[in-house]
């Protein structure tokens, strides 16, 4: 038997996408989602103040929720400022 997806975590729920997502699966999933950016209002899902680039910290959040799905948009849009051989440089 295939298990439901109850539980759904968000890298970076706070842009247009995450948006897109909040307002399809609120209320429909336990939806959890994580952002730098806190101005957004998150009042219809569980938020966590989580920096993705933070391992330590983001991977005791995802031990903690526990999610069935994770859903991944979490994107640096200034990649173009990181500094000379950065690691995250092509």
């Amino acid at each position: 038997m295939v298990e439901k997806a109850r539980r759904i975590l968000v890298t970076d729920i706070s842009g247009t996408s995450g948006n897109v997502i909040r307002e399809s699966f609120s209320g429909h999933f336990e939806l959890h989602g994580n952002s730098v950016c806190t101005s957004t209002d998150f009042s219809n899902i569980n938020f966590h103040p989580v920096d993705i680039l933070d391992s330590e910290k983001f991977g005791l959040l995802v031990r903690k929720i526990k999610p069935n799905i994770i859903i991944h948009i979490a994107a640096n849009t200034a990649y173009r400022n990181f500094p000379r051989n950065s690691p995250y440089q092509e």
